[in-house]
């Protein structure tokens, strides 16, 4: 059976693991989109667990990330009254690079590109 390794976060509460024989699939699992909806959060940190202690991953990747992690940190739905990062990921929200938006559009540009790669990926 191979062996999963695990790659440093690549972005704040995000970890990838790749089998030795890095081939697809890859699939991405993302919790606690809503900082106050406690089963996706609780279910990344049980893979979390489960990938680091297993020889589980036999081919291809896992990514596991955790969404709103200010709101995760409040238990709130968002980290501001009305954020909500599941409206974030369009294309004008995706291409606007700006210091003063809110963290749910940084936190959903930094998780566009890993979303992609898993949801193309077969």
């Amino acid at each position: 059976m191979k062996v999963s390794q695990a790659t440093a976060p690549l972005v704040e509460g995000l970890w990838q693991y790749q089998s030795v024989v890095n081939t697809r699939p890859h699939v991405m699992i993302l919790g606690g989109v809503h900082g106050n909806e406690l089963s996706g959060i609780q279910t990344i940190k049980s893979l979390r667990t489960k990938m680091e202690s297993t020889t589980m991953l036999e081919r291809g990747t896992v990514t596991l990330a955790l969404g709103n992690i200010k709101a995760i940190a409040q238990n709130t739905r968002g980290s501001e009254p009305l954020s909500d990062l599941n409206r974030c990921f369009t294309p004008a929200i995706l291409s606007n690079i700006s210091n003063s938006n809110p963290y749910e559009h940084h936190r959903a540009q930094a998780l566009a590109p890993f979303l992609a790669v898993g949801i193309l990926s077969t």
